[in-house]
This record gives structure tokens, C-alpha cells and sequence, in this order.
């Protein structure tokens, strides 16, 4: 039986959803907590062993190495940025990192008041990235000059009056008023024998073209209600990724639905539920509706399509 996440684990992922950061990188944040990005130690844990070593120091490579004690990371977290003395490295965790660097104030020299931190760390990824796909090499002054010009931009850009709070004008539970958003379709099939799931979901535009469209699989799933939300959680990060600021979940499982527009998190979703609330804290806004299942045959084929691969593999 999957476990949800612990409770206490669930103030970590409010700061992330509610950081004052650009939504792609509360996505890598998100990403970096789950264990869900493709550092050398998850992918030797999926059976990829090319590339699993740092490229910076040659040691293996996990998470908390890249953001946090890799020497060339080191050089980074040491540069004046805050006030104290305050040094990520030191840090157990990249949780304890990222949670201890929200209440560090700036140099007045930077410019910027909010948190550098996963601006930083969206720096050291991009950096990371560029040696490895196109031999790019970056100097860690170069990525705290980046990173803070980045920041800075952005803080900048930003609409001085603030953002209507989620269930204020931005949360829906009907079509209506989804003029001008992305319009998704979620659907999951559900194996009982294997409690495995698979999730399919597809992006059109409000004439009906298909843009965007994905597919998951998850073993451990307990129930087809937990299925249909990891094919909505999973349909969320992918709209972030693509970069949708407005957009209306439309699923065939009307339990869900009253379960994502209510406070009330079951037990058995609570891990899941909770995610897909703080996701949607990233768009301008969001609706969830129900949608009779004979008008989403689309994403039911991809959910049925990947999970038929996925048990003939």
C-alpha cells in the first residue's frame, strides 16, 4: 500500500507553492523534495548508469552534492550574499537548506529583497546542465551575477497589488468563466491485481486543437480515486512546465472533483490532494469541472494506451 507523505512534511511544500519565486522554479524545488529530478543517484536507481557521477568534482552524484557540498556549489554558498552567516552547505538536507534560507535577509548590494536562494539553486541546475548537454563550463561568480540579475528582473515585473488568494476568484467548479484557458482532460486507468495506474492527459485550446499531451504511470496505487488524482497532479506539472498560466482540469470522476474544490483531504489522498491544491496556488487561475466520460475518450485512450505498455513491458 503506497504511503502518503508525512503531515509534517506539508509545511515544506506551502513554502514551496507559496514562495514569491517564478512558478518554474517552485517546479524544480518541487522536483528537488520528491526525489523526482534526474541527478546521477535517481538514475542509477532507474537503471541509467552513463552520467551518474558529478561532472564539476567526479564524485556520485546525488541531490544534496549538486545544491549543496559540491566544491564547486561551496564556492557559490560562500560568495557575500547574506547578512549572517549563513552557508547552505552546511545543511544536512536540501530541505533544511531551503527552509533555513527563508529568513535570511539579503546585502543591500544585490538588489533584491526576496529569497535568492532557489534562484540560486535554478542557476546551479542550469549551469549543471550546460557542462553536461553542451560542455558549457560557468564560473560560480558568473551563476550568483545571473542569478540575481534573474531575480532582480523578475521581482520587478512583478503587478504591485497582490494576487487574489486561492479560492478567491481564481478556483472554479464550472465551466463557466473559463473564457481564454488552456483546457485539459484527465483520465487514469486502474489495474486492482497489480495496483498499478495508468494516466493520460491532453491540452487543446479552446477550439478543440490538441497542443500538449502526456502519460504517467504509477505503481502502488491503492484505488481508482487515487489514480484519477495522480493523473490531475501529474497534468499540473506538466502545465507549468509548458509554461500555462490559466487553465480548467476537466476529469470524468465527479468524487475527485468534489474532493479538490472542498477543504476535505481523505486520508487515502492526503499526500496527493495537498499537491495538486499548492500547484494550483502557481496559476492565475484554475477551474476543475466534471465532464461526462463519453466527452473524454481522448485522455481515457492515453491512460489505457500506456498502462497496456506498461504491463507488456
Amino acid at each position: 500500500m503506497e504511503q502518503t507523505e508525512p503531515i509534517p512534511n506539508q509545511s515544506l511544500y506551502q513554502a514551496i507553492w507559496k514562495a514569491k519565486i517564478s512558478p518554474k522554479l517552485q517546479l524544480l524545488l518541487w522536483k528537488i523534495v520528491k526525489g523526482a529530478l534526474a541527478s546521477g543517484e535517481n538514475l542509477a536507481k532507474r537503471g541509467l548508469l552513463s552520467n551518474i557521477t558529478c561532472r564539476h568534482c567526479g564524485e556520485f552524484e546525488t541531490t544534496n552534492h549538486i545544491f549543496l557540498h559540491c566544491s564547486f556549489t561551496r564556492q557559490i554558498w560562500t560568495a557575500h550574499i547574506w547578512k549572517l552567516n549563513f552557508n547552505p552547505s552546511d545543511c544536512a538536507s536540501f530541505s533544511e537548506a531551503f527552509m533555513a534560507s527563508r529568513s535570511h535577509i539579503n546585502l543591500p548590494p544585490l538588489g533584491v529583497t526576496g529569497n535568492l536562494f532557489p534562484w540560486l539553486c535554478w542557476g546551479i541546475w542550469m549551469a549543471r546542465n550546460y557542462l553536461i548537454f553542451e560542455s558549457r563550463a560557468s564560473l560560480p561568480a558568473d551563476i550568483v551575477s545571473r542569478s540575481t540579475r534573474n531575480a532582480r528582473e523578475w521581482w520587478e515585473a512583478q503587478p504591485t497589488s497582490p494576487a487574489a488568494p486561492l479560492g478567491q476568484n481564481r478556483v472554479t467548479t464550472t465551466a463557466s468563466g473559463t473564457t481564454g484557458m488552456i483546457i485539459c482532460c484527465s483520465d487514469a486507468a486502474w489495474q486492482a491485481m497489480t495496483n498499478r495506474a495508468g494516466c493520460g492527459w491532453i491540452f487543446t485550446e479552446e477550439s478543440g486543437e490538441c497542443i500538449l499531451q502526456g502519460t504517467a504511470t504509477f505503481d502502488h496505487t491503492v484505488s481508482p480515486l487515487m489514480a484519477e488524482a495522480l493523473a490531475i497532479r501529474s497534468a499540473l506539472l506538466h502545465a507549468l512546465e509548458a509554461g500555462f498560466s490559466r487553465i480548467c482540469i476537466k476529469s470524468d470522476c465527479q468524487a475527485l472533483v468534489a474532493v479538490i474544490t472542498s477543504t476535505h483531504h481523505p486520508t487515502e489522498l492526503y499526500g496527493i490532494t495537498r499537491d495538486i491544491e499548492h500547484l494550483s496556488l502557481s496559476f492565475d487561475c484554475i477551474a476543475f469541472t466534471f465532464i461526462p466520460r463519453n466527452l473524454n475518450v481522448m485522455a481515457d485512450s492515453l491512460a489505457k494506451s500506456v498502462m497496456y505498455l506498461a504491463s507488456a513491458n
